[in-house]
């Protein structure tokens, strides 16, 4: 992937939809370290922080964890289905989303909306989204906040404790 491939696809598929992030964490990629990223990171006010050489799972364990989960979920297509498997990444990424974390009990994609998402099995069975839309916006955008700000804490904690379960064992 290029430079300018890695900036058009942060600005157009993570900027613009979730905002500027303080800091970039990426490999020692190429791509990362190009001037054009350098002037991007610039222009949004970004800091940049790096893996690891040679020791990324150290560094970045939760990425590489995920692209190994990734990976498996790949293996899972028939071989008619891998000749295209760039086709499925974005559909089995958002299963993963919305599949609850073993760690932490939630889905990311409940962390990230606040709700559960909607899919299309549910409409398959009929299952009520419990979607809040009827009620004054005022009231949702606080009960929103509410179960963001609990599911934030018990996720907190619930990591805290797998990671400290993980050090003394």
């Amino acid at each position: 992937m290029t430079a300018k491939t890695t900036a058009d696809a942060l600005v157009n598929n993570f900027i613009v939809h979730y905002g500027v992030r303080k800091r970039l964490h990426s490999d020692q990629g190429a791509n990362y370290e190009s001037r054009i990223i350098r002037e991007l990171r610039q222009i949004i006010g970004c800091s940049k922080s790096r893996t690891y050489p040679y020791h990324p799972i150290g560094s970045n364990g939760m990425c590489e964890t995920f692209n190994r989960t990734l990976l498996d979920m790949l293996g899972t297509l028939e071989p008619r289905q891998k000749e295209n498997w760039k086709s499925h990444v974005a559909s089995l990424v958002h299963a993963y989303n919305c599949t609850g974390h073993e760690t932490t009990g939630f889905s990311h994609y409940s962390l990230m909306f606040g709700r559960d998402p909607r899919l299309p099995v549910d409409l398959l069975f009929g299952v009520d989204s419990n979607d809040q839309g009827r009620e004054p916006l005022t009231k949702y955008v606080d009960t929103l906040k509410k179960r963001l700000t609990e599911s934030f804490h018990l996720a907190a904690a619930a990591s805290n404790k797998a990671s400290e379960r993980q050090k003394s064992g």
